[in-house]
């Protein structure tokens, strides 16, 4: 059973190379973090997940340790409607405001 909704699911370009060099399948992760299953996050962000499911405002993150040792986080956005894959270190706010890959993002 989901605990919330994603609303639009995106992926930035570094967390589409996380998951093909790690050979996962990234539905997986995003049925975890849905389910509530928040992976490798820390203590203080779990209960802050639950809290956040609960009142339904900011924001839902999943960090999840992949086989070759990477890591990909999944963020939902309870005001932007949108959940997001992204590198750990990684701004993914341009996604969850603007729901695009800006042109920026597309380059190289």
């Amino acid at each position: 059973m989901l605990k919330f909704d994603p609303g639009e699911i995106l992926s930035t370009k570094a967390a589409m190379e996380t998951v093909l060099k790690a050979k996962v399948v990234g539905q997986y992760y995003i049925q975890k973090h849905l389910k509530g299953d928040f992976g490798d996050a820390g203590c203080k962000q779990k209960k802050a997940n639950k809290e956040n499911i609960t009142s339904k405002t900011g924001e839902i993150i999943s960090e999840y340790i992949l086989s070759n040792a990477s890591v990909l986080k999944i963020v939902t956005d309870f005001e932007n409607k949108v959940t997001v894959f992204c590198d750990p270190n990684e701004d993914y706010s341009y996604l969850a405001k603007n729901k695009t890959i800006s042109d920026e993002s597309k380059e190289g």
